[in-house]
């Protein structure tokens, strides 16, 4: 009998505005923008993960619940002796002004926030995690599930994503 994969579980949500813009974060020391959330730790659901990481990292108290659950995501690994993930994405609610306003930033994890449209969430997010939320938010309650791999077809060796098609809804 072989050793189980230790694949990194992580969780994310997609909060909106009254002008269906996304809430994007940007990580502190490296620049890249992404979903608020994180790693699930040792004994944390995924639900409990994205709460607590919107608490510590934004200041937001999130009223999540399992029957918010978007997306669950086997994602291979981009680099050669990385680890494959499972990520959770869970539908957040529309933040008002007051709700935005309070946000405060752990500034250890982020430096910066903001609202982004469509076309600004595919420039700068990354193309795997802008492929996570391309539609999902239009079917509130229904679960998916996919597969993303990654083909080495760039002449650096890197990868580019590519999307299991095959998918289904629960």
């Amino acid at each position: 009998m072989g050793t189980a994969p230790a694949h990194p579980v992580t969780s994310y949500v997609l909060c909106t505005d009254p002008a269906s813009r996304l809430l994007i974060v940007q990580a502190a020391g490296i620049g890249t923008w992404h979903l608020p959330g994180g790693v699930v730790e040792a004994g944390e659901s995924p639900l409990e993960t994205v709460r607590r990481e919107a608490r510590e990292e934004l200041g937001l108290t999130l009223d999540l619940l399992a029957d918010d659950l978007l997306g669950v995501e086997w994602a291979q690994s981009r680099r050669e002796g990385a680890r494959d993930r499972i990520v959770f994405l869970w539908a957040g609610p529309m933040l008002s002004t007051a709700e935005t306003d309070r946000i405060a930033l752990q500034e250890r994890e982020l430096s910066a926030w903001r609202w982004v449209d469509a076309d600004d969430a595919r420039r700068l997010l990354h193309p795997a995690v802008a492929a996570r939320i391309r539609t999902p938010l239009q079917w509130p309650g229904r679960v998916t599930y996919q597969e993303t791999r990654y083909e080495r077809n760039e002449p650096n060796g890197s990868r580019v994503p590519r999307q299991d098609p095959a998918h289904r809804h629960a």
